[in-house]
C-alpha cells in the first residue's frame, strides 16, 4: 500500500512540472456504516471537505492527492465523531467529450477517525483501504471547472464508507 501511495504521489508532483495541473476544493457526504454508536442508527454520515492536487499524465490518465477532514463533528446521542483526515491517491482515467470529462478513480486511502463519548473518553482508528469512485470534471472556461463524484474510500469488513461529492476545481 506504502509503495502505490509513494508512486501516485510521484506522479502527481513530477506531473506539476510538465503537465497541465489542477487544484480543487470539494464538499463530499460520507455514509459509514455505524460502527461506534451500538443500538442506535445503523448509517453515521459526516460532512467533510476536500482539498484536491492533481496531474494530467497524458490525454486519458491522470494522477491526484486528495486530503480530507470533517469541519464539525457529527452529534448522536452525546456521541461525537469525526474524521481526523481522510488521505488518497488516486490514477484517474478519463475521457475527454468538449467540456466534459467523464472518469473513473482508483487508489490507496487512509482514513483516521476519533470518536468522542458523552464522559469524555476517546478513542481513535484508523482505516486503510482501496478508494474507486466515478465522477465528472465540466470545464467553464480556460481555467475553472466544476466537478462531481460519487467515491467509495474503503470497503472493509462490514464498514464501507461512501458518497457523493461536488467542487470547483483551477486548472493552470
Amino acid at each position: 500500500m506504502k509503495r502505490i501511495l509513494v508512486l501516485v504521489v510521484g506522479l502527481t508532483v513530477s506531473g506539476l512540472a510538465w503537465s497541465e495541473s489542477w487544484v480543487g476544493l470539494n464538499y463530499a457526504q460520507l455514509e459509514q456504516d455505524n460502527r461506534f454508536y451500538r443500538a442506535q442508527s445503523e448509517r453515521l454520515e459526516t460532512d467533510e471537505v476536500f482539498l484536491r492536487l492533481g496531474a494530467d499524465m497524458n490525454d486519458y490518465f491522470a494522477s491526484e492527492l486528495r486530503v480530507g477532514t470533517t469541519p464539525e463533528a457529527t452529534e448522536e446521542f452525546g456521541y461525537s465523531f469525526e474524521h481526523d483526515y481522510i488521505l488518497t491517491a488516486l490514477v484517474r482515467a478519463r475521457y475527454e467529450m468538449g467540456a466534459f470529462s467523464p472518469y473513473l478513480a482508483l487508489g490507496p486511502s487512509r482514513v483516521e477517525d476519533t470518536v468522542t463519548s458523552p464522559t469524555g473518553g476517546t478513542g481513535s482508528s484508523s482505516a486503510d483501504g482501496v478508494a474507486l469512485g466515478v465522477g465528472l470534471d465540466i470545464e467553464l472556461g480556460d481555467h475553472f471547472g466544476i466537478n462531481a463524484e460519487f467515491m467509495r474510500y474503503y470497503d472493509i469488513g462490514n464498514v464501507t464508507l461512501r458518497g457523493p461529492s461536488a467542487g470547483v476545481s483551477w486548472r493552470f
